[in-house]
């Protein structure tokens, strides 16, 4: 018994002896740079699943994940949004977005096209920022953004807002375009 309790105590005296307490990874993390993600992927892709069912799917060229900043930034990205029935509703395309993990609000720059089945509407614009608690689609306020319909309406302003709870589209700025109303034979 002594024997095994004297060497016992002799390996763990050797084995803290072996230890250091090296703190050199935690410093080389901290002194990263806020601008170097913590994970950089190509071709991505990403779908969300929800009780089962698909509910929307993001293709990127590339992604980066930034931890510190609970953001994704993605590059030449399209989406798409599927109904109850795993039809698409809603799909899209932007040069770059940001999504932000924890409040799912993602700002889209560039080359954006997002169009809704539901309203069978296409927007175009080079700026719009999705705000998914308030359902709220702003674009910039002094960028020009465009709306089409099937039905042959279009308009284009500035300031623009849609609040898809209550479906209505507004613009804060000048518009101009053509609105129409009613059937037409």
């Amino acid at each position: 018994m002594r024997y095994s309790v004297c060497a016992t105590s002799f390996l763990t005296l050797l084995l803290i002896s072996a230890c250091s307490l090296d703190y050199e990874a935690a410093r080389l993390a901290e002194s990263i740079p806020e601008t170097t993600p913590n994970a950089e992927l190509l071709v991505f892709s990403h779908t969300v699943v929800r009780r089962g069912r698909l509910v929307f799917a993001i293709e990127a060229d590339s992604a980066r994940r930034f931890d510190r900043h609970n953001e994704q930034q993605l590059e030449n990205v399209s989406f798409q949004e599927f109904n109850a029935d795993g039809e698409v509703s809603a799909s899209g395309n932007a040069a770059f977005a940001r999504f932000f993990s924890e409040t799912e609000n993602v700002e889209l720059i560039g080359s954006i096209e997002f169009s809704t089945e539901i309203e069978e509407a296409v927007v175009t614009a080079d700026y719009l920022f999705w705000d998914r608690e308030a359902r709220m689609l702003y674009g910039d306020p002094d960028a020009v953004v465009r709306v089409t319909r099937a039905d042959g309406t279009r308009l284009e302003g500035r300031g623009f807002e849609a609040d898809l709870r209550r479906r209505i589209i507004d613009f804060d700025g000048p518009v101009e375009g053509l609105v129409v109303e009613g059937d037409e034979e």
